[in-house]
């Protein structure tokens, strides 16, 4: 992900899961997504790329920063 600048985590449905999801600066999606299962998995999958993080809860709403 050469030009990603973030990276947003979010709920999709119950068969996804998880979404972990490289941004570049006008927040639009570079590359393909990660799908986990657990959200505590994506979140750290998210954080092993050193970008800042984006935490979204279950319900779409922006929970926290990393």
């Amino acid at each position: 992900m050469d030009n990603a600048t973030s990276i947003h985590v979010f709920y999709t449905d119950a068969r996804n899961g998880w979404c972990c999801t490289h941004l570049d600066e006008n927040e639009f999606q570079v590359g393909e997504a990660e799908y986990l299962y657990r959200k505590v998995d994506a979140v750290a999958m998210a954080k092993r790329h050193g970008l800042p993080i984006k935490v979204f809860g279950r319900n779409g709403l922006f929970q926290r920063s990393t």
